[in-house]
């Protein structure tokens, strides 16, 4: 806390920005420190005590990111982060957590998070991965990042229609090996019987 408000003391707040962000947190301390670092950046900043209110800040405000406390009173942070992502599939929503282990940074990112903050943040820290946020989700709305999308899909069904035919292929060969093996071994067993029958036919002879 002593950081974030000597932060803020020594840098002047940037200039005002059109996105907003949601902070979801039912802690009142944690909360209002979260909500003054991103005004300090110049974000539109609206708060949210519980998961219910955070899904209502959402319909009606429609966030660019959304800082979500792990552990809410209603529900869990990783259902709230479904739940938000399925309203708003672009939003970037960024978990805020105690726990810092592997498992729970699987789970986080799992849910569909972008990002994870562990307690205690440094104000920097939650800066940059706000506004690295909101520029991914700037640069997804441009006509350049479509355009991308547009052409990584198609490569992606002609790779996928190529690995079809690879694998057609790779089976139709597996079966005419098989096929020769077998032909093969008909074939050996052929010559040594015909040696059996002409030896023994010699032998009955002599």
């Amino acid at each position: 806390p002593d950081t974030i408000r000597s932060h803020m003391v020594e840098n002047a707040p940037r200039g005002e920005s059109h996105e907003r962000v949601l902070v979801v947190d039912d802690d009142d301390d944690i909360r209002e420190l979260l909500a003054l670092t991103l005004r300090h950046e110049g974000w539109a900043v609206t708060v949210a005590r519980s998961g219910a209110e955070a899904l209502d800040a959402l319909r009606q405000l429609g966030p660019a990111v959304a800082l979500i406390d792990f552990q809410l009173p209603d529900m869990n942070g990783l259902e709230l982060i479904q739940l938000a992502r399925a309203a708003d599939p672009d939003l970037a929503c960024i978990v805020v957590t105690g726990q810092g282990s592997e498992l729970v940074a699987v789970e986080i990112m799992k849910a569909g998070a972008l990002d994870y903050i562990v307690k205690p943040f440094e104000p920097q820290k939650i800066a940059a991965v706000v506004r690295q946020a909101i520029e991914d989700r700037q640069f997804r709305s441009t006509r350049l990042y479509r355009f991308i999308t547009r052409d990584l899909t198609a490569k992606n069904a002609l790779l996928e229609k190529h690995m079809e035919q690879l694998n057609r292929r790779m089976s139709e060969t597996s079966t005419l090996y098989e096929a020769a093996g077998i032909l093969t071994s008909q074939l050996a067993l052929s010559d040594v019987l015909a040696t059996v029958l002409r030896l023994a036919g010699e032998l009955f002879q002599s």
